[in-house]
């Protein structure tokens, strides 16, 4: 029994860890997507955006072992006042990652990353 409350503990500090890279408020996305984010964090962070008022669409590439590899974004808000789209094709590399900054009260978005981040 300890050790299953323990395998808890450690499973929602590790996803915790994962989930505090990205932030999304009523007026603010922070978000940070690297080789270890997974399907399911995507789909969360989607879903808090659209909650938000944000549309965020993506294609994600995940290699056999269930590792995100390449991803395809786009990101609408403030009714299409503010897009930002981006691809980035090496996120298996160490390191590699894709940052985007929206702020709709200034109505802006920063795309940036490491590797091979390429944007619209």
């Amino acid at each position: 029994m300890k050790l299953r409350l323990l395998l808890t503990a450690f499973i929602a500090a590790a996803s915790f860890a994962v989930s505090a890279q990205s932030t999304v408020t009523a007026t603010e996305a922070h978000v940070v997507i690297d080789g270890s984010t997974t399907r399911e964090q995507l789909a969360q962070l989607r879903s808090d955006m659209m909650q938000q008022g944000i549309d965020f669409q993506y294609k994600p590439v995940f290699d056999s072992a269930k590792k995100l590899t390449a991803i395809s974004f786009k990101v609408t808000a403030n009714q299409a006042t503010i897009q930002g789209s981006g691809d980035h094709q090496t996120l298996q590399n160490p390191g590699a990652s894709i940052v985007f900054d929206l702020n709709k009260s200034t109505n802006s978005i920063t795309i940036n990353g490491t590797g091979d981040l390429s944007k619209k």
